[in-house]
């Protein structure tokens, strides 16, 4: 019974179940759309969720204790690694104009997580997309429907 709960820890804390969900949705739009089976774009969704959520997820985490991370945590640091490096591949086997369709949406995903803004417009030092107050759940919803759209 341990090793399942294992498993399963591993399984949500590297959110695999987000790029199982973001994939089934880029699948259903192809078959809604009649749009012709592209394995390309749905391997390249599924390894890019899993690279950007474990990124906005951990990264706070990993830059300020990058020393004393537990080991399951490293073991989601690897494995997000190896997913990132599967997108790239996954990249390279899309069209330009399909790249720079969703680089847009990477960029937004990289700025959700990464200070950027300002102190001017925050009252504490949270200074990303992520910590803006009402616009969370809108930045969110325009990537989602941007990449399984």
């Amino acid at each position: 019974m341990n090793g399942l709960k294992q498993i399963l820890d591993f399984y949500i804390s590297s959110s695999i179940h987000v790029a199982l969900s973001v994939f089934s949705f880029t699948w259903i739009t192809l078959i809604l759309f009649d749009v012709a089976f592209d394995e390309n774009v749905l391997f390249f969704n599924f390894f890019a969720s899993i690279t950007g959520y474990n990124f906005v997820k951990y990264f706070g985490l990993a830059k300020f204790h990058h020393r004393s991370l537990t080991k399951r945590l490293k073991v989601v640091q690897v494995f997000s690694l190896i997913c990132f490096l599967l997108m790239c591949f996954y990249t390279l086997q899309l069209q330009m104009k399909t790249i720079l369709f969703i680089a847009g949406f990477g960029v937004i995903t990289f700025l959700y997580a990464i200070p950027f803004l300002p102190k001017r417009f925050f009252m504490d030092s949270n200074q990303n997309l992520r910590n803006i107050g009402g616009l969370k759940v809108y930045v969110i919803g325009m990537v989602w429907s941007g990449v399984t759209v």
